[in-house]
């Protein structure tokens, strides 16, 4: 398997109760491959709205590095991450910059 992480900023432990309750998370990074990537995990129930919510007001939705997982919490976010790695998805993933 390829060497990665998945890194969160340091009050993620702290809000990740807020954020598991409101259904996305858009702060965690990928580093893999020497790139790093800006994840943005959502549940499906809150994609949905923020799917609808879009369509109604421009009539499109978009968002790259669009991660679906069951639950947005840290066991979800990593083995999501970690899938991506090892299905090598990480070519249709959009890079932040390289990495140093």
């Amino acid at each position: 398997m390829n060497e990665y992480s998945l890194s969160f900023p340091e009050d993620y432990a702290a809000d990740a109760p807020i954020w598991e309750s409101k259904g996305f998370y858009c702060e965690a990074c990928l580093l893999a491959g020497g790139r790093s990537y800006r994840l943005f995990f959502y549940e499906p129930v809150r994609l949905a709205q923020d799917i609808a919510a879009d369509l109604g007001q421009c009539g499109a939705f978009f968002e790259p590095n669009l991660v679906v997982v069951a639950a947005v919490n840290r066991e979800h976010m990593e083995r999501a991450a970690r899938w991506l790695v090892e299905t090598r998805q990480l070519t249709a993933l959009k890079p932040e910059a390289d990495a140093p």
